[in-house]
């Protein structure tokens, strides 16, 4: 593991599955810290990779529909001609 900076917290877990982390840990000669931190990594971000760090997400395309561009001449100088218009009533 890294030297990178960590913060302490309490959780409340069922026994069994401290029991379960606990084994596991055992199993495969790590700490339970180890077990527990590979394992919120693979919750938050998916599957991990040898070093430890999150893999990267591919980048999802979000799909959307042509609705024929932009109609009509909408722009500042006519914005504020109709506001003065729309004043001097």
């Amino acid at each position: 593991m890294l030297n990178k900076p960590l913060v302490r917290t309490t959780i409340e877990i069922e026994p069994y599955l401290l029991y379960h982390a606990k084994l596991k840990a055992l199993e495969e000669n790590k700490t339970l810290r180890d077990v527990f931190t590979e394992s919120l990594k693979k919750y938050c971000f998916g599957k991990i990779n040898v070093q430890g760090s999150p893999k990267k997400n591919p980048q999802v395309k979000i799909g959307g529909y042509n609705l024929g561009g932009i109609k009509g001449n909408l722009n500042r100088k006519n914005i504020y001609a109709d506001l003065k218009q729309l004043n001097s009533l």
